[in-house]
């Protein structure tokens, strides 16, 4: 998922609303989540894939739909701002979906950690986390391990 949603968030169009504060929705602080809550679309997309004869190359269009659905509380103890997201990519081709993925960005303002889980139906589960800092104002990512 890296390069193309990175490859999305650089050409999308934002579709958002709602947003009552910096990091607010609905009185939730979501941190550096929130600038990502709307309907994501993007049609200049590559997916390379290898082939014995080559690299097969096919243009795609995707979107991505985040939703913000609240505070979680886990055990009493940690409250997360979570969203929901799905992504939806299909070929420029046929219209064909070749990738479908589904799941949760979580932001945990107490440690400053995002988590990110997602879900593919050709049985693959990811759980990811990392801490979140600013820099000249925007997020930025820390993607080392959290543990080593």
């Amino acid at each position: 998922m890296g390069q193309q949603v990175q490859r999305l968030f650089v050409e999308a169009k934002l579709l958002a609303g709602g947003m009552d504060g910096k990091h607010l929705i609905d009185g939730i602080d979501y941190g550096p989540l929130a600038c990502l809550v709307g309907a994501w679309t993007g049609d200049k997309g590559v997916d390379i894939a290898p082939d014995p004869a080559g690299a097969e190359e096919n243009p795609y269009y995707e979107t991505l739909l985040f939703e913000a659905i609240g505070d979680v509380t886990n055990a009493n103890a940690q409250h997360l701002a979570a969203l929901r997201y799905h992504q939806v990519v299909s070929r420029k081709s046929d219209r064909k979906v070749f990738h479908n993925e589904t799941g949760y960005w979580m932001w945990d303002a107490a440690t400053g950690i995002v988590m990110h889980s997602l879900t593919i139906p050709r049985g693959v589960c990811v759980l990811a986390g990392g801490r979140a800092a600013t820099e000249a104002g925007a997020p930025t990512p820390d993607v080392r391990p959290l543990v080593a």
